[in-house]
């Protein structure tokens, strides 16, 4: 590869010419809108921050905007470190104005991470509340929003140093960045140790995540050849090594240039290296002062580069030196007034004193007042040689100067506080600070970092500590939120035993309820069950917002996920009276949504739909937007099984927005996908396949495996819809064996499609063996509950498409239970086709035709909605006309299966309307001259128009139905009514009269 000219000319990265170019075309991607992640690995040492620092500033020249940050092991490091930093340094040096542009509605939220934002902009309006869980995703957005703005004006090189240290939140939070904003003019430059994670588990996550979005790539810096280390000496030194001496180097740096240059100086500093032109060197050469540290003799050079850091070091003055430890004990930066405070010594002579170090290029200025170590080893080394017992006396001096500070503390400040507190010695200050930081990091919703805190406040305190109870229970509420619910249950397990023998029933319920969710979570009913009702009889005084969250949870609990819903509505109905005796509209929503949800389920659909609209609308005017999002999940199936379906398209909108702005994943997705399910109806298949593919970016990502499933369900749908019924029946039993994991109340509503395309299949005895698995999960549920119908739907068209009488008469008075109800299939069409496998036509003919009116109804029809179910209602018509008249229903077949046919393919079905076209070519001639001519002249298009005038079809989906224009479709209909005489007011009327009367429905 052709070295960038730019890096052509810096000595100062010999032998990394090919892995700054490489970083430079990725910079130079970013730049045209297209964000690119590169990071830089290598054990320490090998260049790694040196080489982000050149990128930097070459970027800076050419017009980029550098934000930088560092992740830390040494002192206290809040949550999302890096981007503190990062984005602090930009907050602090930006005008206010141009800070209001970038922040907008996202200020508030960024506010409570970064706390220079508010000092900048003043009073900041408070945002909207939002669960733990979604309020962390709003706080990406918002730090993802900052960041894309910052590239408006100039691209963004954001350097991430050390990132082996990073918490999981940080890493969290990259992947987000990643993920969402790729057509930013932003690059993400980060460097890291391998093999030295704080995290391994998040970091390697990490690099797969970013992997998996072919977002990342890794630069891997190897040690330096032995031409590069002399190359780099030569550069070092402004003159050249000796061939010997130069050998001797690279052997004993190992190729890495920190280790070159630290062996250069000790070298110089010990005299053991002599410049050129002196006594000792060996003509125009650096060389060796003596024979006998040459490479063929044994030398006492040391061969470990601790050992060589230490010789520098050594040489400093011992005050220096004494200095330099107690900084190694406040971390990679410092202030020298700490320093001076932890030394007893006045600023002033604490900086002439470390001028000695700063010459000797050990520490380097950040800023006026404060200092950084040279590289990160040379930290280490003096902090290894601080005594245990003196590090525990510095920690506590140094918690105690940062206590003793004036201004409020940040979170950074707390997190110091909280490391060196917890390792001075002093328990009670380790226990508040480790509890404060915790807290801290609860409300920057970096939950896993809140774990760390509270577990290191309980390591601190003993058995018998009153604080013990509610420090587990804080502990168990973060592993929850962090999403660690086995973990939690043993953590509120022991929290609920501490508080209730301490006598405090309030926080023993909450530990209890906080059990039942992570239960939940787990699908291990019974705990939870067990749990919430263990709180509720906890909960006799306790205010009434959590009885009600409670009641709500164990409603749901039983009549969602158990499908009791008898005891569900009890519970709901408990929530709902105590919610309206508090008249908090707060409160009444959940508790409404929850009854109207569990109405809805156990299929009174007339009371159910208006409580959920009451919630919905009750969340929609206080703007509670993740209650919003859940109201609207249940109406979305209200809406779909009462045949509603242009409302159930727009709840289902509403609550992907509702679901975007509380960031909940979990309904975004599934409103996608249901978004989906919808254009597979219309026939728009590439569309569809468009919206599960975007939906799958971020699904698989999820812990929960109920998204995933769903998602594998509707690409089974679409392979259904298409006729691929082999897809079809792999997505659909890999949708099952997710939905099996979670439990036998999630497969329960789909495990009869996988009957469905088994039997297209042919293969019986897969589909008896479903059947039979879903009739054993059927008899524990309300026979004419909701889920007892999905299940029957697609099982009975499995029958219908086997030919099983047997199976089909089973299913039948089962089935008739919900023939007012709608789903994927029409209840009424599958009644029908088995009333004509049983031979009883009239029966049929009465369901069919029911069907048929169904989906040509305005609402049915839709943006194609009924389409497939149309054509199939047609289809099953024909063949019923054909079954009970023979030959004499040959014309009338064949209209019939002619629009089914039509249908179909508009649908997209394309196999279903090949078998429509198969039975149309099956069907003999009309001889000619006997076909029944349309009357008044009719033309078979006009026919077909005044078929659907008469079905009640407005003129928008007629012409939505037959692919043409609006104002095509009045010619039409101006045309028929001049040839049928239907004149003024009454025309549909009479048109539908004349359709009638010739026998054209």
């Amino acid at each position: 590869m052709t070295t960038h000219p730019v890096f052509g000319q810096i000595t100062a990265l010999v032998g990394r010419q090919r892995e700054a170019a490489l970083l430079w075309q990725s910079f130079e991607i970013a730049t045209s809108g297209q964000m690119t992640v590169a990071l830089v690995s290598g054990e320490p040492g090998i260049g790694k921050t040196r080489l982000l620092d050149e990128l930097a500033a070459q970027a800076g020249a050419a017009g980029a905007r550098t934000l930088r940050g560092a992740a830390t092991e040494a002192e206290g490091m809040p949550p999302y470190l890096p981007f503190l930093e990062a984005l602090g340094q930009y907050i602090r040096s930006a005008a206010p104005g141009d800070l209001r542009e970038q922040t907008q509605d996202s200020a508030p939220m960024l506010a409570s991470l970064l706390p220079e934002l508010r000092a900048r902009l003043g009073d900041l309006p408070a945002g909207y509340h939002l669960p733990p869980e979604q309020a962390r995703l709003r706080l990406y957005e918002a730090v993802g929003d900052f960041l894309a703005a910052l590239t408006q004006r100039q691209p963004l090189l954001l350097l991430l140093d050390d990132l082996q240290w990073a918490d999981p939140a940080t890493l969290d939070l990259l992947c987000y960045i990643v993920a969402h904003y790729r057509t930013t003019r932003m690059m993400l430059l980060g460097a890291y140790r391998a093999g030295e994670a704080t995290h391994p588990e998040a970091f390697e996550r990490t690099l797969a995540t970013l992997h998996r979005q072919r977002a990342l790539s890794i630069t891997a810096l190897d040690p330096l050849s032995a031409p590069e280390v002399a190359l780099l000496a030569q550069s070092y030194l402004s003159g050249a090594l000796e061939p010997s001496t130069s050998r001797l180097l690279s052997r004993q740096s190992e190729g890495n240039p920190f280790f070159v240059e630290e062996l250069l100086r000790s070298w110089i500093e010990s005299g053991v290296l002599a410049r050129p032109g002196t006594a000792h060197a060996r003509g125009d050469t650096w060389s060796m002062t003596t024979p006998s540290a040459d490479e063929s003799t044994n030398t006492e050079l040391p061969s470990g580069i601790l050992t060589t850091v230490r010789q520098r070091l050594v040489r400093l003055p011992r005050d220096t030196l004494d200095l330099l430890r107690a900084a190694a004990i406040i971390g990679r930066t410092f202030d020298v007034a700490l320093l001076a405070q932890l030394s007893s010594r006045d600023a002033e002579t604490v900086e002439e004193w470390l001028a000695t170090a700063t010459h000797a290029q050990l520490i380097h200025a950040v800023r006026p007042g404060t200092f950084s170590f040279a590289h990160d080893k040379i930290r280490e080394c003096l902090y290894a040689e601080v005594t245990a017992a003196r590090r525990t006396r510095l920690h506590a001096h140094i918690g105690h100067s940062l206590e003793a500070l004036a201004d409020p503390p940040d979170a950074r400040r707390i997190a110091d506080l909280a490391f060196h507190f917890t390792r001075s010695g002093d328990r009670e200050r380790g226990v508040h600070y480790a509890q404060q930081a915790a807290e801290s990091a609860m409300t920057a919703y970096a939950f896993e970092e809140a774990m760390a805190h509270y577990r290191d406040a309980l390591q601190l305190l003993d058995g018998s500590d009153a604080r013990r109870g509610g420090l587990l229970l804080a502990l168990g509420e973060a592993a929850i939120l962090a999403g660690s619910e086995r973990e939690a249950m043993t953590i509120l397990a022991l929290a609920q035993t501490a508080l209730r023998a301490s006598g405090n029933l309030t926080a023993t319920a909450r530990a209890s309820h906080g059990l039942g969710r992570a239960a939940w979570r787990l699908e291990d009913l019974p705990v939870a069950q067990a749990a919430f009702e263990t709180t509720l009889a906890l909960q006799d005084h306790a205010p009434i917002a959590e009885q009600v969250r409670v009641l709500v949870d164990l409603g749901t609990l039983l009549g969602v996920t158990m499908h009791r819903y008898e005891d569900g509505l009890a519970y709901g109905r408990r929530a709902l009276a105590l919610a309206k005796q508090s008249q908090d509209d707060h409160l009444i929503a959940p508790a409404a949504r929850t009854v109207g949800n569990m109405l809805v389920r156990s299929n009174d659909l007339e009371a159910g739909i208006p409580l959920l609209e009451h919630a919905l609308a009750l969340a929609s005017t206080w703007g509670d937007v993740a209650e919003a999002a859940e109201c609207c999940a249940c109406l979305v199936l209200a809406y779909l099984w009462s045949g509603d379906l242009k409302r159930m398209e727009t709840v289902n909108e509403q609550r992907a927005e509702y679901a975007r702005q509380c960031h909940d994943l979990h309904q975004m997705r599934h409103a996608h996908t249901m978004t989906a399910i919808l254009r597979t109806y219309e026939g728009h298949l590439q569309e569809t396949r468009d919206i599960l593919a975007e939906a799958e970016q971020v699904i698989v990502h999820l812990a929960d495996p109920e998204p995933l499933a769903f998602l594998r369900f509707a690409q089974g749908g679409i392979a259904y819809h298409e006729g691929d019924y082999a897809q079809a029946e792999t997505l659909f039993d890999a949708a099952c064996r997710m939905f099996r994991s979670i439990g036998p109340g999630a497969l329960v509503w789909f495990l009869g499609w996988l009957a469905l395309a088994h039997a297209h299949q042919h293969d019986v005895e897969a589909v008896r063996a479903c059947v039979a698995e879903l009739e054993t999960l059927l008899a524990d549920l309300p026979p004419n509950s909701m889920p007892v119908m999905e299940a029957l739907i697609p099982m009975s068209q499995a029958a219908i498409v086997m030919g099983d009488l047997h199976l089909a008469s089973r299913l039948y008075p089962r089935l008739s239970v919900f023939q007012a109800r709608e789903g994927d299939f029409l209840p009424q069409r599958l009644l029908g086709e088995i009333a004509m496998l049983r031979r009883d036509w009239e029966t049929a003919a009465a369901h069919l035709a029911t069907a048929e009116a169904l989906s040509r109804t305005p609402q049915g029809v839709a943006k194609y909605a009924r389409m497939p179910e149309l054509a199939r209602t047609l289809d099953a018509r024909a063949q019923l006309e054909l079954a009970r008249h023979g030959k004499a229903a040959h014309p009338h077949a064949h209209l019939l299966l002619q629009e089914a046919a039509d249908l179909a393919e508009r649908s997209g079905m394309r196999t279903e309307a090949g078998d429509m076209h198969g039975r149309i070519a099956a069907l003999p001639p009309s001889p000619r001259g006997h076909r029944k001519p349309l009357p008044d002249r009719l033309t078979p298009r006009e026919a077909e128009v005044l078929r659907l005038i008469a079905a009640g079809t407005s003129n928008q989906d007629i012409a939505a139905m037959l692919v043409l224009s609006v104002r095509t479709v009045e010619r039409h209909i101006s045309n028929i009514y001049a040839k049928i005489g239907a004149e003024g007011t009454a025309s549909r009327a009479i048109a539908t009269a004349y359709a009638l009367r010739h026998e054209l429905l």
